[in-house]
């Protein structure tokens, strides 16, 4: 039962931590975008038509995308650290609570334990007494019988 717990839990935080990764990917994109939107405003319709021009990656575009990258690698390596961590708090966690119920099983045994001398001691002692009843009836009955 607790590895089942334990995988769920390891993969909910695998799927946030992909989750996050997913949002601040599309957030980068975004802000990309909104660049891209903006270079659009200088384009003119009028061509030449013997005139062949080429266009230039700005290097910002290259930079944007290592930076990317580099983003990427470390969302991945904080989302594997976080997966870990939350791995050996789960583990933690379910050898506590297995100690805790360990413990708690003996102080139960050892309260049943105690409950059942106490009980016996006392049904002991109430034989005693109903077996001394009896003697002193019987030897009550005996000494009428014999007078």
């Amino acid at each position: 039962m607790s590895k089942k717990v334990g995988k769920a839990i390891v993969g909910l935080a695998c799927m946030g931590a992909a989750a996050g990764a997913v949002i601040a990917y599309l957030k980068t994109i975004k802000k990309n975008d909104e660049a891209f939107d903006d270079d659009f405003d200088d384009f003119s319709d009028e061509f030449e038509a013997n005139e062949r021009s080429y266009t230039t990656i700005p290097n910002d575009v290259a930079a944007t995308a290592e930076n990317l990258k580099e983003k990427t690698q470390t969302l991945a390596e904080d989302a594997m650290d976080t997966a870990k961590d939350v791995a050996k708090d789960v583990k933690d966690a379910v050898k506590d609570v297995a100690e805790d119920a360990k413990d708690m099983a003996k102080d139960a045994a050892e309260d049943l334990k105690d409950t059942a001398e106490d009980v016996a001691g006392e049904v002991k002692g109430k034989a005693k007494t109903a077996f001394n009843q009896a003697k002193d009836a019987a030897a009550s009955i005996k000494k009428t019988i014999t007078e």
